[in-house]
């Protein structure tokens, strides 16, 4: 990735950061809702006390997509945000991998519109 745009990723990251402490617990809540942890207690819930199908589908769409997330990591080899500047606070504990694609990102798209395209074909009325 060229540098101008690590830059400006910096300086949209340390903006943020610099809006206050207060932002923290939201941010870590909405980074838990597209992790791998989360997942794992979703996945069964969904399996047992919704539909089993609809959850062995997203078991499957998540071990697809955190493949192919692995895949364009190790093309890319683009430096995590903290990696490529000491400025940016790390607020989680650290990742290993490299940061493009963002995995959270990711697994969050496909995730949440794979169950929200379920509801709606099943009915519920989920989306507009």
């Amino acid at each position: 990735m060229s540098e101008s745009v690590l830059d400006w990723g910096i300086q949209f990251i340390l903006t943020l950061q610099n809006l206050g402490d207060w932002l923290v617990e939201p941010m870590n809540f909405f980074t838990f809702l597209g992790n791998e942890d989360f997942y794992l207690l979703l996945f069964p819930f969904l399996y047992w006390c919704v539909e089993a199908s609809i959850g062995i589908r997203m078991g499957v769409y998540l071990v697809l997509s955190i493949g192919i997330n692995e895949l364009f990591k190790a093309s890319f080899h683009d430096p995590r945000p903290y990696w490529y500047d000491a400025q940016v606070r790390l607020l989680t504990g650290p990742e290993f991998s490299f940061g493009v694609p963002s995995g959270h990102a990711q697994n969050g798209v496909v995730i949440w519109s794979g169950l929200a395209a379920h509801f709606e074909r099943g009915g519920y009325g989920l989306l507009p």
